[in-house]
C-alpha cells in the first residue's frame, strides 16, 4: 500500500515549511524549498546579497550579477538541517568578453520518510525529493550594469508521484552607481503552475533589489560592506534583510545578517577563507523554538 494522496500533498507542505523554516506561507503556494536560496555566504549576510552577490550563487540570487565574475568559477554547497533535510547547491559560471553563462543545480533530499494511509495505520516508507536545474545568460551592458536571464526547470517527487514546472529568472546589477556603492535587483521563480497529485499551485516568485556600500578602513587593512534589502515572496509578508561584511586583504572575511519577518530566524553569522583560486565559506544559523541549528559549507573554486 503507498501514501495516501491526502497525505503526500501534506507531507510536501510539511517539508516545505521544516526545509525553509521561516515565516508562514498560504497553502496556495508550491515548491516552497525554492526559499531556501543559495551559497553559504548569502545565509550569513542574511540573503542580503542581491547587490553584491560575486561568486556562482549568483544563478540563484541574480543573474545580472554574473557579468562582472570574471574566468570560470564552481561553488558547492551543503547544508544539512533538522530532520535529516539536506540542501545541496552546485554553481558554474564561464566569462567571455562581456557574455558570461551559468548553469545550477539544487535542490533537497531526505531519508526514507513512514508512510501513513487516510486512517493513520502505517503504510511502507517513501522518499523525497526536489530539483531544480537552471541556465542562465549574463551581459555586461557596460562597465557598471549587468544583466541577466535565465530558465530553470523544477521536479518533486514523493513516493511515486511528481509535479514539475519551469520559471524564468531577471536580474539587474549595477556596479559603482555612487563611490562604493552597488545596486542590485532580481525577479525570481516566475513560471508555470505546476499540478502535485490534483491540487495546482503557483510557484514562490520572488521579487527582492536593494544597495551595498563599501568603506575602505584603511587602519585595518580591510573594507566594510555593509547591505540593506527588501525581499518580497509570493504569499509571504515582504521582508527587510541586512548584511555586514568585514573583509581583510580581501582573503578572510566575516559575515553577520539579519532577517526581519521570520518567527524562527533572524541573526546569522559566517566566516569566509582564502583566494580567488579556492575559497571556503561557513555559515551558521540559529534557529528558534527548538528547531535545532543549521550549518551551511560551501567551496568556490576558480577554474
Amino acid at each position: 500500500m503507498k501514501p495516501s494522496r491526502t497525505s503526500l500533498v501534506l507531507t510536501a507542505m510539511a517539508l516545505a515549511t521544516l526545509s525553509v523554516s521561516s515565516q508562514p506561507v498560504h497553502a496556495s503556494t508550491g515548491f516552497n524549498w525554492l526559499r531556501i536560496g543559495a551559497g553559504a555566504r548569502a545565509v550569513a549576510l542574511g540573503n542580503a546579497v542581491v547587490s553584491n552577490v560575486s561568486d556562482p550563487s549568483a544563478n540563484y540570487w541574480n543573474p545580472g550579477a554574473m557579468a562582472f565574475i570574471p574566468g570560470t568559477n564552481l561553488e558547492l554547497t551543503h547544508n544539512e538541517s533538522f530532520q535529516a533535510v539536506r540542501y545541496e547547491f552546485a554553481g558554474l559560471t564561464h566569462q567571455k568578453g562581456r557574455n558570461t553563462w551559468g548553469v545550477a543545480l539544487h535542490g533537497v533530499w531526505t531519508d526514507d520518510l513512514p508512510g501513513r494511509d487516510e486512517l493513520g495505520n502505517e503504510t511502507p516508507d517513501f522518499s523525497y525529493a526536489d530539483l531544480a536545474l537552471a541556465a542562465n545568460y549574463a551581459l555586461a551592458w557596460s562597465d557598471q550594469i549587468g544583466v541577466g536571464l535565465g530558465f530553470e526547470y523544477l521536479r518533486e517527487v514523493i513516493s511515486t508521484e511528481q509535479a514539475t514546472g519551469v520559471a524564468v529568472n531577471f536580474g539587474i546589477q549595477a556596479r559603482d552607481v555612487l563611490p562604493g556603492t552597488d545596486l542590485g535587483f532580481s525577479v525570481l521563480h516566475l513560471g508555470s503552475s505546476p499540478k502535485f497529485v490534483e491540487e495546482e499551485f503557483d510557484l514562490p516568485m520572488t521579487v527582492q533589489g536593494g544597495i551595498t556600500h563599501r568603506i575602505p578602513v584603511q587602519a585595518l587593512d580591510g573594507s566594510f560592506h555593509v547591505s540593506a534589502e527588501v525581499r518580497s515572496e509570493r504569499d509571504a509578508d515582504a521582508q527587510v534583510v541586512f548584511g555586514s561584511e568585514y573583509r581583510y586583504q580581501e582573503f578572510t572575511a566575516i559575515q553577520v545578517g539579519y532577517r526581519t519577518q521570520h518567527d524562527t530566524q533572524d541573526f546569522s553569522f559566517g566566516l569566509g577563507v582564502g583566494s580567488n583560486r579556492l575559497r571556503g565559506q561557513y555559515a551558521y544559523v540559529p534557529f528558534g523554538e527548538n528547531l535545532g541549528d543549521q550549518h551551511r559549507f560551501s567551496v568556490q573554486i576558480g577554474l
